[in-house]
C-alpha cells in the first residue's frame, strides 16, 4: 500500500479543536516501519494564500469520494476558513484518496477513526 499522508495543523494549539497525540504517534510509528510516507505541515507558518491552495488541493478527494467538507473546515459563507488551523486536516493520497475529517451520509468521519482503521489494515 503506497500512501502519502499530510497532516495540516497549527502549532498555535490554543485554537485547535482536536487532540492529535494518538494520531501523530501512530503515524510516526507507521512511517518508521516504512508502511507509509507521513509529514506534518504547520499552518501557523503558512500565508492565507498557501492555506487556500492546500484547502483547494483537499477538495479533490472530497469531490471524488462525495465527502462534505465545507462546514467541517469552515462555514456556509466562508468555506475552508478553519482548515488546518482550528480544525486539523489529514490529506491521504496514493492507493486511496481522502480528506479527514469529513462528512459522508450524514455522519462525520474523524481523523482518529481513519488512523485506527488504517492501523488494522496494515497489520
Amino acid at each position: 500500500m503506497a500512501l502519502k499522508l499530510t497532516l495540516y495543523k497549527s502549532s498555535d494549539e490554543s485554537n485547535v479543536r482536536t487532540d492529535l497525540s494518538y494520531v501523530e504517534k501512530t503515524l510516526k510509528e507507521l512511517s518508521a516501519k516504512k508502511k507509509l510516507e507521513y509529514k506534518t505541515i504547520d499552518t501557523a507558518k503558512m500565508s492565507d494564500t498557501e492555506l487556500t491552495e492546500a484547502y483547494s488541493h483537499a477538495l479533490v478527494p472530497s469531490v471524488w469520494n462525495k465527502y462534505k467538507i465545507r462546514t467541517v473546515f469552515g462555514t456556509n459563507r466562508n468555506s475552508g476558513c478553519f482548515f488546518g488551523r482550528e480544525q486539523p486536516a489529514l490529506l491521504v493520497e496514493g492507493d486511496i484518496w481522502g480528506i479527514y475529517p469529513h462528512e459522508k451520509d450524514g455522519k462525520q468521519v474523524l481523523i482518529e477513526t481513519f488512523v485506527a482503521n488504517l492501523t488494522k489494515a496494515l497489520e
